[in-house]
């Protein structure tokens, strides 16, 4: 199993001071060890939107969600499901129309 953690970017330009979001190496730790996982970093890079993935795990701010949105569209349209976490708990209904899954309040349900 591949699975591809996002963290969305509001600009399109990049950041040199960026580091790993808490919740990827949270969840990173929380995922066996035979599981593949890749993180990628809008501040750093673009995301490969065209990346093999069996799931994608999006951390989305308010301040991101429009672009989170985006990106989980593009790979929602290939059949690759999405869940998402943070601003989930701020916006439940709008979060689960654009993910398959959506975490909720402050339990790690991963």
């Amino acid at each position: 199993m591949k699975i591809l953690f996002v963290r969305p970017h509001l600009f399109d330009a990049r950041a040199a001071d960026a580091l790993e979001p808490l919740a990827f190496a949270v969840l990173s730790a929380l995922t066996p060890p035979d599981v593949e996982r890749r993180l990628c970093d809008e501040r750093l890079a673009p995301i490969p939107l065209e990346a093999e993935a069996d799931l994608v795990a999006i951390t989305i701010e308010t301040y991101t969600a429009r672009r989170a949105y985006e990106i989980a569209d593009r790979f929602r349209a290939r059949r690759i499901p999405v869940v998402a976490g943070h601003t989930a708990s701020a916006s439940p209904t709008t979060t689960a129309s654009a993910c398959a899954s959506a975490s909720s309040g402050r339990k790690v349900a991963w």
